[in-house]
């Protein structure tokens, strides 16, 4: 699974984003917003994320996205146990 974030995509496989599915007037545009597509959802034999990641950033700037991941999941992972706990109280009352 993934979920978009910041620009950084969060391996939970959740995405958020259908521009890839509209044509548009501008070639260069409609080009890279396919291409961006083809990527999130790994497309046509689109490079993997962390292949361009590792490809197109330092160490620092991967370190820091992996930081963002994990914090964004602690607190996805939490609002979802927030939800199960509300949710079984629901069900008590």
């Amino acid at each position: 699974m993934n979920m978009l974030r910041g620009g950084h995509i969060i391996d939970l496989n959740i995405y958020c984003f259908s521009l890839d599915q509209y044509r548009y007037h501008d070639v260069v545009l409609q080009s890279w917003i396919h291409s961006l597509g083809a990527i999130l959802f790994q497309k046509n034999g689109a490079p993997k994320l962390s292949d361009l990641r590792a490809k197109f950033l330092t160490t620092e700037e991967i370190q820091g996205i992996q930081e963002q991941e994990n914090e964004f999941l602690a607190e996805l992972l939490a609002d979802e146990e927030m939800q199960e706990i509300q949710e079984q109280q629901e069900y008590k009352i």
